[in-house]
């Protein structure tokens, strides 16, 4: 048999792999043109009056310094938060409608695992076209904390070389930040089996946690010990410092925090290796799925 023979499965595959992904985008930003336009000023809003409240709130608080200063903080801690929470818990999500969603017609009720795998889409491409749209509207949220900073309040500035290393950090972040999506996703084998369980309390827990510890709206200096130890355990935390020292509106030092985000994305594999085993597991149950 010719090698190329042997190869032409796997490009079909790739091909098919790929076109599927493409489907999912397309459909996400053409198929969603309508909910776009509503979307985008909707969010426009939501964040300018949001972040208009802070601006004034800040006005109690800086008897000393620039009200620019606090109020920049502010904006970079919340839009960034926005990307690191979808690599937190969309994959979770995507999972548990992976797995607990379904399609119904006519009285007939499917799985979009089971509608997904009589399709030949390998279950885990249709996760990612599951997290497409989440995360492309956390990126496009960011876009616009950034321009109510730069171009409304005036208070976020810098050059092209610092935006630049900002993205890149915003990339490293979210892919140490997903590291631990991974194992949070993973709770969801441990909970499927409770379908009247709406809630996963691992999910509640982290989400909730994140916005108080991380620094996104004043400096960990600010909490208990304890608390500011949780804090520096985050990639969340080192994210935003980062973020927020690339575009000057912190001192310090890059590199502590990007070796932190590094060691995270090096534990990449060993998330989803528990992962795997965790579904491996869950999957050997009877009656789970």
């Amino acid at each position: 048999m010719l090698r190329g023979d042997v190869m032409r499965p796997s490009i079909d595959f790739a091909r098919a792999v790929l076109g599927f992904l493409w489907k999912r985008l397309k459909y996400t930003v053409v198929g969603w043109r309508a909910w776009w336009f509503v979307f985008v000023p909707g969010e426009f809003l939501n964040i300018l009056l949001g972040l208009a409240t802070w601006y004034f709130f800040t006005f109690y608080l800086a008897s000393t310094g620039r009200v620019g200063d606090i109020i920049s903080y502010i904006i970079l801690g919340m839009g960034v938060n926005t990307v690191l929470r979808s690599a937190l818990v969309h994959l979770y999500w995507a999972i548990h409608g992976l797995y607990s969603g379904y399609l119904e017609s006519g009285g007939f009720r499917m799985r979009y695992w089971e509608y997904y795998s009589l399709a030949g889409v390998p279950k885990y491409v249709a996760v990612v076209g599951f997290m497409v749209f989440d995360n492309l509207r956390s990126f496009v949220s960011l876009a616009l904390y950034l321009v109510v900073g730069v171009f409304v309040f005036r208070v976020i500035s810098g050059s092209l070389q610092s935006y630049a290393l900002a993205l890149s950090l915003l990339l490293t972040g979210y892919l140490a930040t997903f590291t631990l999506g991974v194992l949070v996703a993973s709770s969801f084998w441990f909970f499927v089996r409770y379908r009247e369980l709406t809630l996963n309390p691992f999910v509640w827990v982290i989400d909730a946690l994140v916005p108080v510890v991380s620094g996104m709206y004043y400096p960990l200096d600010v909490l208990p010990p304890y608390l500011r130890a949780v804090g520096e355990l985050l990639p969340h935390t080192h994210t935003i410092e980062a973020i927020r020292v690339a575009l000057g509106v912190s001192r310090g030092d890059i590199v502590p925090h990007a070796a932190v985000l590094l060691v995270y994305i090096s534990l990449l594999p060993v998330a989803v290796l528990v992962f795997r085993k965790c579904e491996h597991w869950a999957l050997r149950k009877s009656g789970i799925l």
